[in-house]
């Protein structure tokens, strides 16, 4: 990572952060939570022709590729969560169309991407996964996480909020770099396969 692309007082001020999270609160209650986006392919097949036509004129596979978004939490003793997954929608059918299985958990938000309903969601399923307790939710600069609502929310269920610095995904947001890299190139890799 170049140091001129990041903030090197927004670094230190960060790790001093983590430092005083780490004093107060146990590794099972400081979660790390990041958003990757996931290409769905769901295989269907349609037929159009009259009622009774034994020799249909077309039938057709078809493939939509749909994008949604895999919100993935892992604690600092590197318990792994369920995920939330945001589909594209406005209700629970959407939801249900993904048929994701429990644990793993289903959310809607217009463009099935974070927004600020789906993130003051976050803070009650953080709060459950910290027992009740006061915890910590370290996640990215990304605007829906900043706003008035988020914030009280995380105040209302005791969630401290940290943010990683912009630029520093490398050495501070450990799911982006870790994980969700890997995974996409492992996933791409298995599609090219196919």
């Amino acid at each position: 990572m170049p140091k001129e692309c990041a903030n090197n007082e927004e670094i230190e001020i960060f790790m001093n952060t983590i430092a005083i999270v780490l004093e107060n609160y146990h590794t099972d209650y400081v979660i790390n939570i990041d958003e990757t986006p996931v290409r769905v392919e769901q295989q269907t097949q349609y037929t159009i022709a009259y009622k009774g036509d034994i020799t249909p004129p077309i039938r057709k596979n078809y493939c939509p590729k749909t994008i949604i978004s895999a919100i993935c939490d892992i604690t600092l003793s590197e318990r792994k969560l369920p995920i939330t997954f945001l589909a594209k929608g406005k209700g629970q059918v959407c939801q249900r169309n993904l048929n994701v299985h429990l644990p793993n958990i289903t959310d809607c938000t217009p463009k099935g991407k974070a927004n600020t309903p789906s993130c003051v969601n976050m803070i009650p399923t953080v709060s459950n996964y910290v027992n009740g307790e006061p915890g910590c939710l370290i996640w990215d600069a990304y605007g829906s996480h900043w706003v008035e609502e988020v914030m009280e929310a995380a105040e209302e269920f005791g969630i401290e909020l940290v943010s990683v610095p912009k630029n520093t995904t490398p050495i501070s947001q450990p799911l982006d770099y870790g994980v969700f890299g890997p995974l996409q190139w492992t996933y791409n890799g298995q599609i090219k396969k196919l």
